[in-house]
């Protein structure tokens, strides 16, 4: 069998004959060149843009139900983002001279035509001008498709377009709301007055005019400052222009809580436009954020609240907003906002051995609801303030804080839970500093819970009646429960029995103890109610189950774990 030959190719690297030579295109005559660029780039219709990557279902999505979804299928499925000269971009990147003397001809020869069908008509016409860059002085012509206006309810935000025209004042193009009468031709023939759209796109033009070119609201100084105005909405309805408005919303405001906004009317179809009649506004219109910063500068102290319960006077304090009426006032109680970091509340005694008249001056001051919700806001507020309740004794012969006695019985009810920085403050007088002595309320809580435990257990009878009295000394320490004497009974004194302070010991005896009055049935034979929700009941019982539900939240998954 012969042997086939081998045919050697020769390597050759493709080049002009003479690249020095002249393009055949660029040795025409300048008229002959053009009449090419014309025939080529220029269209007698105008030319469709729409995003070329958004689909047909897309394109459909938030239209007017089926009208306009019927008005897609004649024509959305087939639009093309270059109508069809995306076959003759090529030409204008063949060489630099062909691109300068084509792209006058490309832009300003043409009318661009934005489709109705765009999700977003002026952020997309937007986008597509900053894509083009500087050709846009060479712009003759923009037309936006406002077939459908008027066949249901618009908002137009206008600001995008008007910022264009402000910031190109010498530019030549012209922005055109028109009726392409393209896609609505079938609705058009169901119901031909209501699709016509040809007032509406009238007054359009004119408020286009009116705001763009003779700035009659002189909004084009704030188009620079986008936190003064966010956008510049025209509302329109069924066959009628609604109103219009000037807005600012913060673009970090998800919810819209911080938006605000001025109407303008519209009248002779749009050729005048302006302001509409100011409202008197009160504080009442203006958005709960806002209200709530203005309450917080109106209500700042560089001072702590100081309540004096004896003299019947607080020193401090700043009744912001909830001055002004009643509406603010019950209004700025609602809002979950805390002004001060600190409250004091002083009052004294002459008497060595006192429970401070059942703390009767404190009743009333909570008595107050403004005063109430600050000192006991019962989860309304996410943040707590430190409260200092000061407690001073004048006495005619000095003692020694440790032999101080106090009855906390009614204190207990008053803050039954410690939100966040309850110190109780012992002082000897009102100028003594050596006698100051700053007690942890959230561990008297601790230590009373132990000895309501010891109540229970020696008196079970007791859980339902009123809570004894329970005596601390002026070092906080808790030293016993008294039940008095009666006309059928002898004084009772049960001690309390924990030897020591340290925080997780007293934790350890809690769950303990927990454990020990539920094994106690005779509990549940009196108290009738499920042991978790014993803090309903009044007297020891229910004293004895909301501290363990406050200062043992876990308590029954570590005294019966699963």
């Amino acid at each position: 069998m012969a042997k086939p030959t081998v045919i050697e190719i020769p390597k050759t690297t493709s080049a002009a004959a003479d690249p020095r030579a002249p393009s055949i295109l660029t040795t025409l005559p300048p008229e002959t060149r053009n009449r090419i660029y014309e025939y080529v780039f220029k269209r007698d219709e105008p030319v469709l843009l729409r995003e070329d990557s958004a689909p047909a279902e897309e394109l459909r999505h938030g239209l007017f139900d089926n009208l306009m979804y019927r008005a897609s299928e004649q024509g959305g499925e087939n639009e093309d983002f270059g109508h069809d000269l995306s076959g003759y971009v090529g030409l204008l990147l063949s060489c630099r001279q062909v691109y300068h003397e084509a792209v006058g001809i490309l832009y300003g020869q043409n009318t661009f035509l934005f489709s109705q069908f765009l999700q977003n008509q002026t952020r997309s016409i937007c986008t597509w001008l900053a894509s083009i860059g500087s050709h846009y002085r060479l712009l003759s012509r923009v037309y936006i498709d406002a077939d459908g206006f008027g066949i249901r309810f618009t908002a137009y935000d206008l600001l995008p377009l008007l910022k264009l025209l402000w910031n190109h004042p010498q530019a030549k193009c012209q922005f055109v709301f028109a009726s392409s009468a393209r896609l609505l031709a079938q609705v058009r023939n169901d119901d031909p007055e209501s699709c016509d759209s040809s007032p509406l796109m009238t007054t359009m033009n004119d408020i286009l005019f009116a705001l763009g070119t003779t700035d009659s609201l002189g909004l084009k100084k704030y188009a620079k400052y986008p936190r003064l105005m966010s956008s510049i909405i025209v509302c329109f309805g069924i066959s009628s222009f609604e109103g219009g408005y000037v807005q600012h919303a913060d673009s970090d405001d998800m919810q819209h809580i911080l938006s605000s906004r001025r109407e303008f009317d519209v009248s002779d179809h749009g050729s005048r436009v302006q302001w509409k009649e100011s409202q008197r506004l009160s504080l009442l219109s203006l958005p709960d954020a806002l209200l709530l910063a203005i309450n917080a500068y109106a209500s700042a102290c560089d001072t702590s609240i100081l309540f004096d319960l004896n003299t019947k006077k607080v020193r401090g304090y700043r009744v912001g907003l909830s001055g002004v009426n009643d509406r603010l006032r019950y209004d700025i109680d609602q809002m979950h906002t805390r002004v001060y970091d600190e409250v004091a509340i002083q009052m004294s005694t002459q008497e060595a051995t006192t429970n401070f008249n059942d703390f009767e001056a404190l009743q009333k001051l909570l008595g107050i609801n403004s005063f109430e919700e600050l000192i006991n806001p019962f989860g309304r507020r996410k943040e707590h303030c430190f409260i200092n309740m000061i407690l001073i004794f004048k006495l005619s012969i000095p003692e020694p804080t440790v032999d101080l006695r106090i009855n906390i019985n009614k204190l207990l009810h008053t803050f039954q839970r410690d939100y966040g920085g309850l110190v109780i403050t012992v002082q000897e007088s009102d100028s003594s500093v050596e006698g100051t002595q700053s007690i942890m309320w959230h561990h008297v809580q601790k230590a009373v819970f132990l000895l309501l435990s010891d109540v229970l257990e020696r008196y079970p009878s007791e859980a339902t009646r009123p809570l004894p009295d329970i005596w601390m000394d002026g070092h906080g320490t808790v030293l016993r429960a008294t039940y008095r004497a009666t006309a059928t009974s002898e004084e009772r004194i049960i001690p309390y029995a924990s030897t020591s302070d340290d925080p997780v010991n007293m934790d350890a005896q809690g769950y303990r103890k927990i454990k020990r009055i539920h094994q106690l049935e005779i509990l549940n034979d009196n108290s009738g109610v499920h042991p978790y929700n014993y803090a309903v009941i009044d007297g020891v019982l229910g004293m004895w189950g909301s501290l363990r539900n406050h200062l043992w939240e876990d308590w029954q998954m570590t005294v019966w774990p699963i």
